[in-house]
């Protein structure tokens, strides 16, 4: 990755998600890491922007996994989403861990690359005639 590109990462980082405080080390450990998992060429001119949202989704469930436990909470677990809660006697329960489960709708910078990624990427849809 070229160096502007992690310098137009770095500040987009600090705009988007000025909540999240990192180092440059840290910094540069995220952007080696989320830079395998996009390309360029598919989100165009919103690639910076999808990368800084997929980055910071890491960010934030690395600091959930620190924050409560490798085993995580019902935040960032990987049960379903909480259905519904009663304080009497503390009662919970799931959803159960489905096809549709998406780690990246466990936050908001998750749902936000989702978003991005409908927009810039178009799924292959082939219909298969009978003719064959």
């Amino acid at each position: 990755m070229l160096t502007e590109t992690k310098d137009k990462i770095k500040q987009a980082f600090c705009v988007i998600c000025p909540e999240l405080i990192l180092t440059d080390e840290e910094l540069e450990v995220y952007i080696n890491l989320v830079s395998p998992m996009l390309s360029e060429s598919v989100f165009g001119n919103m690639y910076i922007t999808a990368f800084v949202y997929l980055m910071a989704h890491h960010v934030v469930l690395r600091q959930l996994i620190a924050q409560y436990g490798e085993n995580g909470s019902s935040d960032v677990g990987i049960t379903g989403s909480v259905t519904s809660e009663k304080e009497g006697d503390l009662q919970r329960s799931y959803g159960d861990k489905s096809a549709s489960f998406d780690m990246l709708d466990k936050t908001y910078y998750g749902i936000e690359f989702k978003r991005l990624r409908s927009m810039c990427v178009v799924p292959i849809v082939t219909r298969l005639d009978n003719t064959l």
